[in-house]
């Protein structure tokens, strides 16, 4: 909401992405964490990715007034999944509003905060969402004995995992970047039934030859 309120109205994303974030925190107490998954999923439905969520500073100008709600909750959906530590994320969250209680800060200020709570440069990964139209392509290809991974993303130095599974088997989890193609070893036969966790990660799924 507004106890931690923005410097500039570029950073509106600080207020609506927190705020719609938390109606997802809500359902996932109240009724459970699939349910929480069935809610982001339909709030999902409302992304444009027509512009950038930051808006232009010292202009008094808002980025995309939608995105910054439903990307920028699914944004924090990703982010709570790429730690893939939930007692880390919860301390975050709090962190955020115990520090910047009844001040203005902008969304520089709130990255490193999670940066250094998280002890590691999520930087790139905030980047890619806040300051770029599109959310990453995961692009993959299917090769003799392996499938291979590539995130398509703007961001230099963008990473994220991602989970993906197959048939009567545990799911996997891997760094990818949008620099190197990552190899998994795999038949192509079961390339074909490989499914993606695209309910904990926000990202566009592309197969190239």
């Amino acid at each position: 909401g507004n106890s931690v309120s923005m410097k500039d109205a570029a950073d509106m994303w600080i207020h609506e992405s927190f705020c719609t974030y938390s109606e997802s925190v809500f359902v996932e107490c109240k009724y459970g964490y699939d349910q929480m998954l069935k809610y982001l999923l339909y709030q999902r439905n409302f992304i444009n990715n027509k512009t950038p969520i930051y808006g232009i500073y010292g202009l008094n100008q808002e980025g995309n007034g939608g995105d910054m709600y439903y990307k920028g909750a699914w944004m924090i959906h990703t982010f709570r999944n790429v730690l893939n530590n939930d007692s880390l994320f919860r301390s975050i969250l709090k962190g955020i509003a115990q520090e910047f209680k009844h001040k203005t800060v902008d969304g520089e200020e709130i990255i490193n905060y999670i940066n250094t709570q998280a002890k590691y440069d999520y930087t790139p990964y905030f980047n890619q969402y806040l300051r770029f139209s599109d959310v990453p392509v995961l692009e993959y290809r299917v090769a003799k004995k392996a499938v291979e991974f590539r995130w398509k993303a703007e961001a230099k130095g963008f990473r994220m995992p991602i989970i993906f599974g197959l048939p009567k088997e545990a799911e996997k989890r891997i760094l990818v970047t949008n620099q190197d193609w990552t190899s998994v070893p795999m038949s192509k036969k079961d390339a074909k039934e490989l499914k993606f966790r695209d309910d904990l990660f926000l990202f566009v799924l592309k197969k190239v030859d």
